[in-house]
């Protein structure tokens, strides 16, 4: 039977195929296992800060756009007085 510490390595490449496949919340998932196992696994370490950074980015830039979006729809709608 394989001892905990060789599955670090499973579980970095199944989250690395995670990561290839759009599945980002189970290549997180598979990061932090291999960091559970070996927490100096650098790769690893590198590869969850990089996804989280961008899932960081990708969820201010999405806020930003829906406040933008909110802030367009609740402006009042000017009316010309001549027109009515």
């Amino acid at each position: 039977m394989l001892e905990p510490k060789s599955h670090q390595s499973a579980y970095y490449q199944r989250g690395l195929l995670k990561l290839k496949s759009g599945d980002e919340d189970g290549a997180k998932t598979d990061f932090y296992e291999a960091l559970r196992i070996d927490p100096n696994y650098a790769a690893v370490q590198q590869e969850l800060v990089s996804l989280i950074r961008k899932q960081s980015i990708r969820s201010t830039s999405e806020r930003n756009s829906a406040m933008a979006d909110f802030e367009e729809r609740s402006k009042p709608i000017l009316r010309n007085p001549f027109l009515t």
